[in-house]
């Protein structure tokens, strides 16, 4: 999934600014890039460390194989357990977790009802979310998410459930008003300050996502090191982001700036949702863009060669 806050194509040889990017590139693509890991799309496979299935050698095996995407054999080696253990909240969620994964989404609503019935927990009621967000029943799935809040209104898993479903459903005052409240609880990690940002621009609030984006990008500057090599801690969507939103505000040299930071950062920071090449092949795009805009012919040769060459 791409990374920055549109869809950007590069042609080989382009002449004119209109052919650089497709005309895919108006349309707004979520920066939410944990699709594959936690958020609704993809209930997680355990309840809680209280469980400590890990303890457990037939869950702690079925979980590696649900792991490993042996989705139907991690079932066949469950159900035994069950009919011994019936009440095992961990067992149930795993189960719902490799019947979503398996797209039966019925019987994976059956199996997280089962664990929520034994642990009511914020991770079965947010699993639980996860799937009716699946099977398109929103109003529900916004109901077990806020149950999941109401028993930790600071567990970070069901408002970031929240945040994508709500953006998911275009309804970006909400997305916007729980990425406030996320960062408020995690102010250290940056994947609220993208996805705010985000949300921002899909509002046509240029200047404010900005300045979300420079607040976090001046903290981390002054921030320890070790914070900053954090998963949540110096991101490389952070300065892409800023670049292309002051592109689109036509401050070229100040983009060219964050572009290039970019790039030189991709050698060295984690770049945390998505491989550091796409990172910069997206980097090379707007640089194109820049220098196109300002006439630099010699630079707007050399990135998109740089774009060709990283590309095949």
């Amino acid at each position: 999934m791409n990374i920055a806050w549109m869809t950007l194509f590069l042609s080989c040889n382009p002449r004119t600014t209109e052919e650089v990017v497709s005309k895919k590139d108006g349309a707004k693509t979520p920066i939410f890039i944990d699709l594959d890991g936690q958020n609704w799309r993809f209930p997680i496979s355990s309840l809680d460390s209280k469980n400590q299935p890990e303890k457990d050698s037939t869950l702690s095996m079925a979980n590696t194989t649900y792991l490993n995407g042996e989705y139907r054999k991690a079932i066949e080696q469950l159900l035994p357990y069950v009919k011994e253990k019936p009440q095992s909240a961990a067992a149930h969620a795993l189960i719902s977790a490799c019947f979503f994964r398996l797209n039966d989404l019925q019987q994976a609503e059956k199996a997280a009802n089962h664990a929520i019935e034994y642990d009511p927990s914020v991770v079965s009621y947010s699993n639980l979310g996860s799937i009716l967000a699946g099977r398109g029943k929103t109003v529900a799935a916004i109901a077990s998410y806020e149950k999941a809040r109401a028993l930790d209104p600071k567990h970070f898993l069901p408002i970031r459930n929240l945040v994508t479903l709500y953006y998911n459903q275009r309804d970006l005052i909400n997305a916007e008003n729980l990425l406030y409240e996320l960062i408020k609880i995690d102010p250290l990690d940056s994947y609220g300050y993208v996805s705010l940002g985000q949300v921002l621009v899909e509002q046509n609030r240029w200047k404010d996502a900005e300045e979300v984006y420079r607040f976090r990008l001046m903290d981390l500057k002054t921030a320890p090191r070790s914070e900053q090599r954090l998963a949540g801690g110096m991101m490389l969507d952070l300065p892409l982001a800023l670049a292309n939103v002051l592109l689109h505000q036509k401050r070229y040299q100040e983009a060219e700036k964050y572009f290039l930071q970019t790039i030189t950062l991709c050698d060295t920071v984690q770049s945390t949702w998505t491989a550091a090449n796409t990172y910069k092949l997206n980097a090379y795009v707007g640089l194109v863009k820049v220098y196109m805009a300002i006439d630099e012919k010699e630079k707007e040769a050399h990135f998109r060669s740089l774009y060709k060459s990283l590309r095949q």
